[in-house]
């Protein structure tokens, strides 16, 4: 993480640089035009607009490389390293240990979309006791207001595990899922039988995030991130 944090400070240092040196160029050129003779009003606007051009083509660049870094994110590669990473384990198969937590973060999708729209977690959910807490005072408040979530046609089309940190057995001990599919949620009031949100009912796609911890064997459901911009995955 602090490695990708640095490229983007490297990106601003760059186009720092690249600001300075446009305008450097500029006044190196307006000094050495006024010591000589042959100075003209042509070989300013010619100095000025090389000035210019090396701060265009600077700029250019570093826009570039922010767009790749912000919205182009690599998460096959990210899990291509992961596999390798799982691969120095000594008693388990990458793939299959990469299977299993995919299988773990689908079972827990699917546990909170039942517990969301039945506005109850149950006691015994597989979950951080913060994460408990914070949910189920949200769904304190949806029974207060009336108002209930109603979820369906959920297909999940991709999982990825985009981070995984090892204990030191060389076992997993933290991983972060990256979800993917779409499905029908709309939010209703109870009282009034009004549609709040999605009044179409349309399949809308969704992206989530889903962070677990293993807790004395077992994994835990630590955060969840709905709609987490590209910059947040890549940098995980």
């Amino acid at each position: 993480m602090r490695v990708r944090k640095s490229i983007l400070i490297l990106c601003n240092f760059f186009l720092a640089i690249t600001l300075a040196w446009g305008r450097g160029g500029g006044q190196n050129s307006v000094s050495s035009s006024r010591n000589s003779s042959f100075n003209t009003s042509y070989s300013k606007f010619q100095t000025s607009s090389e000035s210019w051009y090396k701060m265009l083509i600077g700029l250019i660049l570093v826009i570039l490389i922010k767009i790749i870094f912000y919205y182009l994110s690599p998460i096959a590669i990210k899990e291509h390293f992961l596999l390798k990473k799982l691969k120095r384990l000594p008693t388990q198969k990458a793939k299959e240990v990469v299977n299993e937590l995919k299988e773990i973060s689908e079972q827990h999708f699917h546990l909170i979309q039942q517990y969301w729209q039945a506005r109850n977690i149950p006691s015994d959910a597989a979950m951080t006791p913060l994460l408990r807490k914070k949910y189920s005072e949200r769904l304190n408040t949806m029974c207060h207001l009336r108002q209930k979530n109603y979820i369906s046609n959920i297909q999940i089309e991709d999982i990825r595990i985009t981070k995984l940190l090892l204990n030191s057995d060389g076992a997993p001990a933290t991983f972060v899922a990256l979800i993917e599919g779409s499905m029908v949620d709309y939010l209703v009031n109870e009282s009034s039988g009004l549609i709040l949100k999605n009044e179409d009912k349309t399949i809308l796609p969704f992206r989530d995030l889903y962070y677990f911890e293993k807790n004395q064997g077992i994994w835990q459901l630590a955060r969840i991130i709905n709609s987490p911009n590209p910059l947040r995955i890549y940098l995980l």
